[in-house]
């Protein structure tokens, strides 16, 4: 049975065709996303993202030509994201320190022991503003602190207001 027919009789309420329909996916989307995505443990994490989505949404989305392209399109937005991600944080870690950190290195090394400071006081606040200083998006570093978005900017906020006072009195408290 192909992908197609396996959808159409899995969304009717065939639980054994649902089954055997997400074996297939998630065999084809390890093996085109170890073609892309050259870790391979980000490999399994992107394809079982992309599976968490058409799980989550195949029921509710009215496909009427190929499910096949849906769920492959899917999985092709999963593996951008996660290639654009690394993008961007290849790009934060290759780049120069900003130009006013070069011209002034005692501002640098000020800087440093500042953070230092804060992440002594909070480990979440020194975490939330060196993964936001190195590229990670909202959601990654939610996802890595285990806080909400809202929290998140709190958090950083915060944090930014201890960096602060941390440069022009030396104290973070």
């Amino acid at each position: 049975m192909d992908i197609n027919s396996l959808y159409f009789t899995a969304r009717s309420g065939d639980k054994a065709a649902e089954e055997q329909l997400f074996a297939v996916l998630a065999v084809r989307f390890r093996v085109l996303t170890n073609h892309k995505v050259w870790n391979e443990q980000d490999a399994e994490d992107v394809a079982q993202n992309a599976l968490a989505v058409v799980a989550r949404e195949y029921r509710q989305t009215d496909i009427l030509i190929s499910f096949a392209a849906w769920a492959y399109k899917v999985l092709d937005n999963r593996i951008l994201s996660y290639l654009k991600g690394k993008k961007q944080r290849a790009d934060v870690y290759n780049n120069d320190p900003p130009e006013f950190l070069q011209s002034e290195p005692m501002l640098k090394m000020k800087l440093l022991d500042c953070v230092r400071r804060v992440r002594r006081a909070n480990r979440k606040y020194g975490l939330a503003v060196l993964l936001h200083y190195q590229g990670y998006t909202t959601s990654e570093v939610c996802a890595k602190l285990g806080v909400t978005t809202q929290n998140f900017y709190m958090i950083l906020s915060r944090a930014r207001a201890m960096l602060k006072r941390c440069l022009e009195t030396g104290e973070i408290s």
